[in-house]
């Protein structure tokens, strides 16, 4: 009873402990392979699965409010969504599969490219996995089992932190998607068990009431504006690590893995303190906005940004300052050398300055959120991938991997700030309604 009551408090658990495994993660890679042309070549195979289960993850917040509340038209719907999902799945699986083609097609024998290539040929099935773990939390987090929303990428961190130490010897860097591909399968083996295990004591008594998108021949007709913002919230989410990636093909062999591993020690503050400060926050800011008290949403708004800035403050001065005592005991040994640590250490110092805007962007967006004013996050969204776009592209230029580590910087500070002109304005035209 009390796991049922308060299990929405397992979400920045999971998501704590996600960011904590990540973070293992990146220490077995630094350790088995260092920063260089095979774990650059993967991280970019992986960068556009790892935005597409962001995507997917995050749908079921647009699609719970419209499945239907009977037993019967519920579980209708759920078998036409999952044939939508597993067909939507092929177009960009069988994409992955043909990229090995990209390679035979090739003059160079870049070395690179073809583990590049390779990665992706054997990551492919990953897709599939992907949009099956995102129909099954659509169903729990429907349920009431929210802790299920936080758990896919544990998929990832868990099956690379078990297999990779032990298969590397034998496929190198292949070991990787090997076991990425291994974790989120059995992820969604599990799931699909507990999913049907679910439906089959789902109570028979339910209201068979059955909303109008249940019974529509197209269920996605009103859900092309909300998976627009969707698309829009998500690139602005993975932006600093596409850009980054992008940027770092261009500034040498390591430059994405050095990136990497500095941007992972800076979100770790921000993925594990931010979600346990926010999510009570948000709960409290949705009641005091359904009840109109929109002076008491403001306090909350207030208090959250002095909190945030305090706690994640704190955490950007002990970056900022402690560096490289940091990188040295977390990443060298193994394969990542004293040099490699010096330069994550030199990049990681410009990472931490983007943390106090990033959190005050974060707390902003989620009360813009609270508001309804999803157009103006998609604005806001726009905004921050062009700002981070062009102040990566010019930095980087100038500055190398430093300048295209300060780019979040730049655009963290211009999104906040465009995102509290839109909070404030909101405040004000709601009073003067009252």
């Amino acid at each position: 009873m009390f796991l049922r009551r308060y299990n929405f408090l397992f979400i920045p658990f999971f998501q704590s402990l996600s960011s904590i495994t990540g973070l293992v993660r990146e220490l077995i890679f630094a350790a088995l392979f260092g920063p260089g042309v095979l774990l650059d070549s993967f991280l970019m195979s992986f960068m556009p699965i790892d935005i597409l289960f962001t995507f997917v993850r995050d749908f079921y917040g647009i699609l719970i409010p419209r499945l239907p509340a009977g037993r019967r038209s519920y579980l209708n719907f759920m078998d036409k969504l999952l044939i939508i999902f597993v067909k939507f799945s092929l177009i960009p699986t069988v994409a992955y599969l043909l990229l090995p083609l990209g390679y035979i097609l090739l003059t160079s024998n870049d070395f690179f490219f073809k583990n590049y290539f390779i990665n992706s040929f054997i990551m492919s099935p990953l897709i599939c996995c992907i949009f099956l773990h995102g129909f099954f939390i659509c169903h729990f987090v429907y349920r009431g089992s929210y802790s299920w929303a936080a758990t896919g990428m544990l998929g990832f961190n868990i099956g690379i932190a078990l297999l990779v130490p032990v298969l590397h010897s034998l496929f190198s860097i292949y070991s990787a998607a090997i076991g990425s591909f291994a974790g989120m399968s059995t992820l969604a083996i599990f799931e699909y068990y507990f999913y049907k295990k679910d439906v089959m004591t789902m109570s028979v008594n339910m209201s068979d009431k059955c909303y109008y998108l249940s019974q529509n021949t197209s269920i996605f007709k009103d859900l092309i504006r909300p998976l627009l913002l969707l698309l829009g919230e998500n690139l602005m989410i993975r932006s600093n690590i596409i850009f980054e990636r992008l940027i770092g093909l261009f500034l040498g062999v390591g430059a994405i893995s050095i990136l990497n591993f500095s941007l992972k020690v800076t979100s770790l503050p921000i993925n594990i303190i931010l979600p346990i400060l926010l999510i009570p926050v948000f709960k409290k800011s949705v009641h005091a906005l359904e009840s109109k008290n929109y002076k008491g949403c403001k306090k909350l708004l207030i208090l959250s940004l002095l909190a945030g800035v305090l706690l994640i403050g704190s955490c950007c001065l002990i970056l900022f300052v402690f560096n490289e005592q940091i990188v040295s005991i977390l990443f060298k040994r193994g394969k990542f050398s004293y040099k490699d640590s010096l330069i994550v250490a030199k990049v990681l110092r410009y990472h931490a300055l983007s943390l106090i805007p990033w959190a005050c962007f974060c707390i902003i967006n989620r009360f813009l959120w609270a508001c309804k004013q999803n157009v103006k996050t998609f604005y806001v969204s726009i905004i921050f991938f062009l700002v981070e776009a062009i102040f990566t592209m010019i930095l980087s230029y100038k500055f190398g991997i430093i300048g295209a580590a300060c780019g979040a910087l730049f655009a963290y500070s211009i999104s906040a700030t465009v995102s509290l002109y839109y909070i404030i304005k909101f405040f004000q035209n709601a009073e003067e309604r009252l």
